[in-house]
């Protein structure tokens, strides 16, 4: 999607994203066109609350240890589907649903159109940012799979350039590219570690 891996960073621009603690100023950074899977949850505070809304974490890895070892770190909500949360990931045997059947992560979505402004707001952290909605997305219907379109913006859902649908990686590893228009139910599934519903991707 997008050809270089760099991008400069404008220290006046209000609208920009600079990590927090950050004493040199920064000129350049990074974006990545893939999400973390964080399940099948409603992403929005108000509904559910394993979503990511910009989380604005520890200012340091040294403070995110001391929080982690006083337990002072957020722990995930029980409604946590998917294979990432804050801090933390899944055991292969938490995957009850199948490693082949449970999204690891994939193509996000991000407007036609901010590929390199950083305008999406899905799409304007830096690369280790952390637990946020640019690099975590969800498999709720709220949030369907969608093709990369200008001026249409969609925090939540995974997403491509791609005309023909988007790659996943499940968690066995295999790679899949997942059409538009697959069912949401199965869809749904396909996010979901561990709601006893099982399903094949579909070919």
């Amino acid at each position: 999607r997008r050809s270089g891996g760099e991008f400069k960073f404008d220290p006046g621009c209000p609208s920009c994203s600079r990590p927090i603690g950050v004493l040199e100023p920064l000129t350049e950074t990074a974006r990545c066109d893939y999400a973390a899977n964080v399940g099948d949850g409603a992403p929005d505070l108000d509904d559910l609350a394993s979503w990511p809304l910009n989380y604005w974490g520890p200012e340091s890895v040294a403070e995110a240890r001391r929080l982690k070892r006083s337990g002072r770190f957020p722990r995930p909500p029980r409604d946590w589907t998917g294979v990432s949360w804050l801090g933390v990931g899944v055991r292969l045997a938490a995957i009850t649903d199948g490693t082949s059947s449970t999204f690891m992560f994939g193509e996000k979505y991000v407007m036609q159109d901010a590929y390199f402004s950083g305008t999406d707001w899905g799409d304007n952290e830096p690369l280790y940012g952390g637990f946020n909605n640019d690099n975590h997305r969800s498999a709720h219907p709220r949030w369907p799979l969608m093709q990369d379109t200008a001026g249409e913006m969609s925090i939540g859902s995974f997403g491509s350039a791609h005309s023909s649908g988007v790659n996943f990686s499940m968690a066995d590893g295999s790679v899949h590219t997942i059409v538009y228009m697959i069912d949401s139910r199965v869809y749904r599934r396909l996010g979901n570690r561990r709601d006893g519903q099982s399903v094949e991707v579909p070919q």
